[in-house]
């Protein structure tokens, strides 16, 4: 029979875009699957422990307005100071044998972030990893090798105030992920293919 010639009827057209769309459907839903299987495992969960200090010459109440503005002046550069090599090395150096062999300088080096805000005497010490229990070390690690260093190469920079320890329960966890993207990508790539592979049956079955 020659196609090219055939009549169709209103069923037929409906029958083969049913037909089409069952395809594109099967195979968005085949790729999103498949991407997002690949996403849950490439997807990567950061831990971050915080611990705060504070540094200031004094916690009376009625100090002058200069000694509480001179110690504000100076809490940004205490911050980098934590993040510089005296402190990280100190950190380390605090590390027992066998911490040592699951941390190493590079790591407190790359994990180690300060935070302040303005007008506050507190810096909080931040480290993530990808191991809740290495992040939660390297911060209270670090806020003890603070309170050590940073008086001897800052010798006017007052007390420095540990406050309590990082641990699980206080840890920020963040999830990586990009498993909606991934998914999202897969369906319009398998729609876009399902699209594709319809238009040829169709030309080929009806149109050739």
């Amino acid at each position: 029979m020659d196609n090219s010639k055939k009549k169709y009827s209103l069923n037929d057209i409906l029958l083969i875009l049913w037909k089409n769309i069952i395809i594109i459907i099967i195979l968005a839903v085949a790729f999103s699957s498949m991407f997002g299987i690949i996403a849950k495992k490439k997807q990567h969960v950061s831990y971050t422990a915080t611990r705060n200090i504070m540094i200031t010459h004094s916690l009376n109440t009625r100090r002058s307005n200069s000694e509480i503005n001179s110690d504000l002046t100076m809490i940004p550069t205490y911050a980098e100071l934590i993040q510089d090599r005296p402190v990280i090395n100190e950190a380390y150096s605090l590390l027992t044998k066998n911490q040592k062999k699951n941390v190493t300088c590079d790591d407190i080096a790359e994990a180690v972030k300060t935070d302040t805000k303005p007008q506050s005497l507190i810096i909080s010490i931040k480290a993530t990893t990808d191991n809740k229990d290495k992040s939660i070390l390297i911060a209270n690690t670090t806020a003890a090798a603070a309170k050590n260093i940073i008086p001897k190469i800052q010798p006017g920079s007052g007390n420095i105030y540990l406050y309590p320890k990082a641990t699980t329960k206080n840890v920020n966890v963040e999830n990586h992920s990009k498993v909606k993207k991934y998914i999202i990508l897969g369906a319009a790539l398998g729609a876009l293919l399902g699209m594709v592979i319809a238009f040829v049956i169709t030309s080929w079955k009806h149109l050739v």
